[in-house]
C-alpha cells in the first residue's frame, strides 16, 4: 500500500514542479491532503452510517450547540490536519521525496487522477449509503 502511495507522491511531486517553480513542495502538500482528507471523511461518513449511533466523532459533546466558526475549527482539528500532518511525514520529513524520486518513475499523472476520481467516488457513495 506504501508503494502506491509513493508512486502517487512521485507523480504529485513532478506534476507540481512542472507548474510551479519554488512551492511544488506546498502544492503537493495541499493537494494530497485535500484529496486524503475527502477519503477521511467518505470513511467516516459510512462508519458513522454501519456503527451504532452513540458514536460521536466531534471535538465538542451532543449537547453542545455549534457555531460557525466552531464548526469550521472542528473540521479543520478532525479531517483536514490529520492528512497533512500523514503526509508530512510521508513526504518531508528527512527529505523522504528526494528517495523516492530516485526509486520511482513518474506516470504522467496516472496515479494523480486515479486517487482524485477514487476519493470524490467514494465520498459520493458514502452519502448515498
Amino acid at each position: 500500500m506504501i508503494k502506491i502511495y509513493d508512486q502517487l507522491c512521485v507523480d504529485v511531486i513532478t506534476k507540481s514542479k512542472e507548474s510551479n517553480n519554488g512551492k511544488w513542495k506546498f502544492q503537493t502538500m495541499m493537494f494530497l491532503s485535500a484529496f486524503l482528507s475527502v477519503l477521511f471523511m467518505a470513511i467516516i461518513i459510512t462508519l458513522k452510517k454501519i456503527l451504532p449511533e452513540g458514536l460521536n466523532y466531534s471535538i465538542y459533546s451532543e449537547n453542545y450547540v455549534l457555531k460557525r466558526f466552531e464548526i469550521n475549527i472542528e473540521a479543520l482539528l478532525l479531517y483536514f490536519l490529520p492528512p497533512l500532518i500523514i503526509n508530512y511525514f510521508i513526504l518531508l520529513f528527512n527529505k523522504r521525496y528526494e528517495k523516492i524520486l530516485l526509486v520511482y518513475k513518474p506516470k504522467n499523472g496516472k496515479y494523480m487522477l486515479r486517487f482524485m476520481v477514487i476519493s470524490l467516488l467514494s465520498f459520493m457513495v458514502s452519502l448515498f449509503l
